[in-house]
């Protein structure tokens, strides 16, 4: 995907989260009878601008394609006397104004989450669908399309990564294969695969035939190991092992499994699961590591079964992994607090631009999630209590309610003011990081 295409992406994406964003503070001003001056998308000159003639209201498209805002009467200045300005208004309704970004966003992400969701990615299955190569050397050995393949050298094969890690193995020699065809099962010996060496000089197998595929969701139930001496097999887990803890987080989806692993993986670790309706701790598991970007992230060596689609699994991953991504912000600016990720870690504007466009090129799934995920990021990160965000706003407005009696606005301002200078340093900062690892 070129690059022009990516930028014009994520100006799409940043466009409808900003755009939802204001909303939110549009519509719940209305609601509160607070007086909207103007509802803007872009920042700079005005291209269209139209004022209603009921509200008064004046509506704006702008030139720079890198915002908006809603402009209220008496979101600055303290000194408005109209009733209807925002500094007017009850200090609850002033909450709900602030707060409606950030729920905006937040709700979004959920909403496409649960799009996500409903188009599940399609599953490899071991029933073969088609020889596209025609009569290859497993067609001419006896197998059909419709057969579903149950044991390959004496080994089961209960997914088609089974059946891949068999061929990794014994692929180059004859193999006996037994497949269950209408009800019946049959056996096949002997079986050998057609083979190509590639340019290095190593052999792949070919497999010469296609299987059906099977929407579903990666559950949290041990399928089986990437190898017999894997870490946490050796530590004492097990395949149906059903993981419902690791460390002090629980687990809930799939995501809960892979982030817990990757970010706690580096020490010990505690798995709690349940095996045979019985909750047992396996302790002290120690899992590989790898290092990307400069840090250190367990590695997951182990496979999970699949769990069929329904309304109810449909349901109930939406709402899990829309919680298991609120969870994984906040783990990850606890971790950036506590110096457990550097600054190179981090991406701003222009690193997110790059990692949407590198999303896009896979298609339209890994986009959506990525919108989901920054969707969510920014509007948690939004609420929280650090001066020139709205949650900083929200926190003086916490303190108004319990003093009952309003701060002096200088100190207010002096103090966002200093937030907001902290802030565009801190993102010109790592812009600038941003550019340094793209060249």
């Amino acid at each position: 995907m070129s690059t022009v295409i990516g930028i014009l992406i994520a100006l799409l994406i940043f466009g409808i989260m900003i755009f939802v964003h204001e909303l939110g503070h549009f519509l719940a001003a209305r609601a509160c009878g607070v007086k909207v001056l103007e509802f803007a998308v872009g920042m700079g000159p005005k291209l269209i601008s139209h004022v209603s003639k009921k509200s008064g209201i004046r509506y704006s498209l702008r030139l720079l394609p890198i915002g908006g805002f809603t402009s209220m009467l008496g979101e600055d200045d303290t000194s408005e006397v109209d009733p209807h300005a925002l500094c007017n208004r009850p200090r609850w309704q002033r909450f709900i104004v602030l707060f409606a970004g950030s729920f905006m966003n937040i709700l979004t992400a959920i909403i496409a989450m649960f799009i996500y969701v409903a188009n599940p990615t399609g599953f490899a299955t071991t029933t073969i669908a088609d020889f596209p190569d025609g009569e290859s050397a497993v067609y001419q050995a006896g197998l059909r399309q419709g057969d579903t393949i149950v044991e390959m050298n004496g080994y089961e094969i209960s997914d088609y990564a089974d059946l891949v890690a068999v061929l990794r193995q014994d692929g180059t020699n004859p193999i006996d294969i037994t497949v269950n065809r209408d009800g019946n099962e049959l056996s096949f010996d002997d079986v050998q695969f057609d083979t190509r060496i590639d340019d290095d000089g190593n052999t792949n197998i070919i497999l010469g035939f296609t299987t059906t595929r099977e929407k579903g969701y990666f559950s949290t139930t041990v399928r089986g190991f990437t190898s017999e001496d894997a870490p946490s097999r050796k530590a004492g887990l097990r395949q149906g092992d059903t993981i419902t803890r690791i460390g002090s987080a629980k687990i809930k989806v799939y995501n809960d499994l892979v982030y817990a692993i990757a970010m706690d993986g580096t020490e010990p670790l505690d798995i709690t699961v349940l095996r045979d309706g019985e909750e047992i701790v396996i302790q002290d598991v120690v899992f590989d590591t790898e290092t990307e970007e400069g840090v250190e992230m367990g590695v997951m060596d182990f496979a999970t079964t699949v769990e069929p689609m329904s309304f109810g699994n449909m349901l109930s991953q939406a709402i899990n992994q829309s919680f298991s991504t609120v969870k994984t912000i906040y783990k990850s600016f606890i971790s950036l607090i506590t110096g457990k990720y550097g600054i190179n870690a981090m991406s701003g504007p222009v690193g997110t631009v790059s990692v949407i466009s590198e999303a896009a090129s896979y298609g339209f799934r890994s986009t959506l999630y990525l919108f989901v995920f920054i969707s969510m990021n920014l509007g948690i990160v939004n609420l929280m209590p650090f001066p020139a965000l709205d949650g900083g706003r929200l926190l003086f407005l916490l303190i108004e309610m319990i003093r009952r009696k309003a701060l002096n606005p200088k100190y207010e301002n002096m103090v966002n003011a200093v937030g907001l200078a902290v802030l565009l340093c801190f993102m010109a900062v790592i812009t600038i990081l941003d550019i340094k690892k793209m060249i």
